[in-house]
Parts: C-alpha cells; sequence; structure tokens
C-alpha cells in the first residue's frame, strides 16, 4: 500500500484597514494579530507594522534559526544562544519593476562545545535542508547564509 502524501495547510487572514495597512489573523486565536504597514517607512512614528519585504526575511530567519536549533540538539551541540541578521535586497527587473533579488543571512550561535565539532559541522552542512521556508524561497530568489563561528568556543 502507498504512503499517503502529508499535507500541512495554513490559514491567514488578511483585512484592509486604510491606506496601504493591513491586517494579519492568523488561524490560532493565541496569536495576537499582526499589521502590514506599508503606507508608512520604517522609521516613521505612524508605523503600525513591518512591510512585507520585512516579513519574508522575517520568516526566512526565523525557519532557518529554528531548523539550526533542532539540528544542533539532536546532535547534542549545546546551545547557549543565537541571534540572526537579515538583509533583503530589492532591485528594479528588466521591466522596471521592484523585485527581491536577492537575500543573505547570518546566524550568530554561542556555543560552548567539547567534542562535538564534527557534529557542529554536520549541522552547518545540512540544517537548512530542513527549512520549509528557505528553500521554498531558493526556487526563486537567491538565499545565502552565513554562520558566524565568533562565539563558538572549544575547549
Amino acid at each position: 500500500m502507498a504512503k499517503a502524501e502529508q499535507v500541512i495547510q495554513t490559514t491567514v487572514t488578511v483585512e484592509w484597514v486604510d491606506d496601504l495597512t493591513f491586517k494579519l489573523k492568523f488561524d490560532n486565536p493565541k496569536l495576537p494579530e499582526l499589521f502590514i504597514d506599508e503606507t508608512h517607512e520604517s522609521a516613521s512614528p505612524e508605523v503600525v507594522g513591518p512591510d512585507p519585504s520585512r516579513l519574508l526575511v522575517s520568516a526566512i530567519m526565523g525557519c532557518l534559526n529554528a531548523s539550526f536549533a533542532f539540528c544542533l540538539k539532536k546532535a547534542r551541540v549545546p546551545l547557549k544562544a543565537m541571534k540572526a541578521k537579515g538583509i533583503l535586497t530589492i532591485k528594479r527587473n528588466e521591466a522596471g519593476f521592484l523585485r527581491v533579488s536577492q537575500i543573505d543571512v547570518e546566524l550568530m550561535p554561542e556555543i560552548e562545545i567539547q567534542s562535538g565539532i564534527p557534529r557542529m559541522e554536520r549541522c552547518i552542512e545540512t540544517f537548512h535542508n530542513y527549512c520549509t521556508i528557505t528553500e521554498s524561497v531558493r526556487q526563486g530568489i537567491p538565499v545565502n547564509i552565513k554562520i558566524n563561528k565568533d562565539k563558538v568556543k572549544t575547549s
């Protein structure tokens, strides 16, 4: 008998508020509403939420962080802290429309490890394969990932 294909669906509702501001509602009532704001610049005091490009890079960074942390946990590599920095680049395409041309993500894990360097290196090589968002986006937009090892301490 053939194995049934796993299908996961998520529902998000977007409702227009005014101008170029929208309210997101998630399928879990415990999650707060979130606003998408393309009306105001991100530094404006009137801004009520991120714009879609910030949400995209945030989704990629969240997924990468979770995939890397999960891999380290499975490999018994103790993670003390982790930060990420993402840069999303937008350029005009040949037709003159603005498009996301590239996304660069730097993960900055803080790890104290004695003998698990090979296990950590295996995670570095493979973790992104388990990130649903990043690998889906990579089908249309280059996503470059760097692991900053400045806070990886060995004893």
